[in-house]
């Protein structure tokens, strides 16, 4: 049975089904002779708890090792991070705007549970595996390039000034996400969901947005050089004629650039 000290790190978690996976999982890695790893696992929670950021961090570190070991863990080790960063990050509206600059540094705890989310590649969101969901979270100028975050959910997230150059966006939910000024650079967006994203002053330079959709976006002053919108849905000639595009924009094609006059107003009336 577990001990007093194991169940309070459990209930750090807030959510009773996450709380009982945990359990679950300590209980079989018991009897399953894993005593080390459950008591590593006990010990690396214990530590995000800790009033000190050092600590938090060195528990954050701690799972990812744990997490090597089996997909089981793994998975456990993604909720247990996600859960964190949407506790210690969440957006409250009188943090200010999020268009104000400079943007605040991520506390090093958050950047570092960012960090080891999107350092393995996720599977398609198609699959069986859980989405990461980092919803409505404070996420303003954070670290994550090349980050895999493939069909994450990002609803509502704050990444006004994000490093998110080469990110693996594929499918990703980015719902009325705030990613103003935020840096796309070579980002993979095919299939992604930008239904009313800010995307104002946003580069998106030799991004990928195949078969994205795009409805009520805001491209406002974007950088849209080398960006591939093909097959994308939703995007309208307004949007796209107030930012800056080049020759290999590649833009849907009833919105082909340079096109008769009367087919730019057809789609923009639409």
């Amino acid at each position: 049975s577990m001990t007093g000290k194991q169940k309070t790190a459990a209930i750090l978690l807030g959510s009773a089904v996450l709380i009982l996976g945990m359990l679950v999982t300590l209980e079989s890695l018991r009897r399953t002779h894993h005593a080390d790893l459950a008591n590593s696992l006990t010990q690396a929670i214990e530590q995000l708890r800790s009033e000190q950021v050092v600590i938090r961090v060195g528990g954050i570190y701690a799972l990812e090792q744990i997490g090597w070991h089996t997909e089981q863990h793994t998975q456990q080790v993604v909720e247990i991070l996600s859960a964190f960063v949407r506790e210690r990050a969440r957006w409250s509206d009188h943090d200010g705007q999020g268009s104000l600059l400079p943007f605040p540094r991520r506390a090093p705890d958050i950047q570092a549970a960012l960090t080891v989310l999107g350092r393995h590649r996720r599977p398609e969101p198609e699959g069986q595996a859980p989405r990461l969901d980092l919803a409505d979270t404070d996420l303003r100028g954070a670290q994550l390039g090349s980050a895999h975050l493939e069909g994450t959910i990002l609803s509502g997230a704050h990444l006004e000034g994000a490093n998110l150059t080469h990110a693996h966006l594929q499918g990703a939910i980015l719902r009325a996400t705030h990613l103003e000024r935020a840096n796309l650079q070579g980002a993979d967006l095919d299939g992604a969901f930008l239904g009313e994203a800010n995307l104002t002053g946003a580069v998106l330079n030799d991004a990928s947005a195949e078969g994205a959709f795009l409805m009520r976006a805001r491209l406002d002053g974007a950088q849209l050089l080398g960006t591939n919108f093909q097959g994308a849905f939703g995007l309208t000639w307004d949007q796209v004629k107030i930012a800056f595009r080049d020759q290999q924009t590649r833009l849907p094609k009833e919105l082909s650039i340079g096109g008769p006059a009367k087919q730019v107003e057809g789609v923009s009336e639409r």
